[in-house]
């Protein structure tokens, strides 16, 4: 139920090791990337929707966003490193 998603992804959110946020995307994750821990691979910014911008330049390497509420789910993301 929606409740119980919006416990998990907060619990997620809290999160500070990547060891932890793959374990954590292998069991809840429901797209293909759980295979992977969750992983994207290097995506640049543009790639993402420009109300995500924002969100993640504010987040230094191993912090999770807060919970995005997006349809039929919620989304979080966790920033690995950056290059540019």
């Amino acid at each position: 139920d929606l409740e119980r998603a919006r416990t998990v992804a907060r619990q997620i959110a809290g999160i500070t090791t990547t060891a932890a946020f793959e374990a954590a995307a292998r069991e809840y994750s429901a797209l293909p990337s759980r295979e992977n821990g969750g992983r994207l691979g290097w995506l640049p910014l543009s790639n993402y929707p420009a109300g995500l911008h924002a969100v993640l330049l504010a987040l230094g390497p191993g912090e999770v966003t807060a919970p995005i509420e997006i349809e039929n789910g919620i989304a979080l993301f966790q920033l690995r490193d950056i290059r540019e």
